[in-house]
């Protein structure tokens, strides 16, 4: 919260950012910190107000009151991470042992440097390159990506998809989150911030219908089984 902002920034480590939540910006070592685009603020806001709305319309038409609002309150930050990080796959990079690139070695030990190397090439790895995903989004976006890119949630999500890459299994599991990419076909290209936000809406909106039609055929099934 903005209230302990300034006892905590002299804390900063090189490397470590600061979210303050009340203000949706982002700080670091010896920055003034980057705003969320205007436009993205305003899409978060809209749609977190909707979901307070659902909670509402919910409270007296479900039994699990708790989980449905739990589950709406997260919609929309799942939702905006989705439409800003679905393109991450795209800048995963395998590089093959007789590449040009400058590669480094991967550590036998697992010591805390060798799990920073996720964005380094490495010999017949995998690695994230920042470049090209910065790059592949639009220019209104490409200032608070970067700064995005260096979060702690954000670091640890991609630390995580290529060490499993980087290992035996080799793939990334499914779950929730690569589940939600693989439905919302975020476009490579984009006119503007406001038509990948607007764009990214709709295509959970789909999902979201096909979910809901599941569910309310899945509990008639239920009530004329029992």
């Amino acid at each position: 919260h903005s209230c302990l902002k300034e006892k905590i920034k002299p804390l900063l480590n090189p490397g470590v950012r600061l979210v303050d939540l009340d203000n949706d910006i982002v700080y670091g070592t010896g920055d003034t910190g980057i705003t969320m685009p205007s436009v993205l603020r305003h899409w978060l806001t809209r749609r977190c107000n909707a979901s307070h709305s659902a909670i509402l319309r919910h409270i007296r038409s479900t039994e699990n009151v708790a989980s449905t609002a739990a589950l709406l309150l997260a919609r929309p930050y799942l939702e905006l991470m989705a439409i800003l990080l679905g393109r991450y796959r795209s800048a995963l990079q395998h590089n093959e042992a007789c590449s040009s690139v400058n590669p480094i070695s991967i550590p036998s030990s697992d010591d805390s440097g060798s799990i920073r190397k996720f964005d380094q090439p490495r010999i017949g790895g995998w690695h994230f390159d920042r470049a090209s995903f910065v790059v592949s989004c639009g220019r209104e976006l490409q200032p608070y990506l970067t700064e995005l890119l260096n979060s702690q949630m954000v670091v640890q999500f991609l630390e995580s998809r290529v060490a499993v890459l980087n290992s035996d299994l080799a793939m990334i599991p499914p779950d929730d989150f690569e589940d939600i990419i693989d439905h919302v076909s975020i476009p490579k290209r984009s006119g503007g911030l406001n038509d990948l936000l607007n764009f990214g809406r709709s295509e959970f909106d789909k999902i979201t219908r096909k979910l809901t039609r599941k569910s309310e055929k899945l509990s008639q099934k239920i009530i004329q089984s029992s």
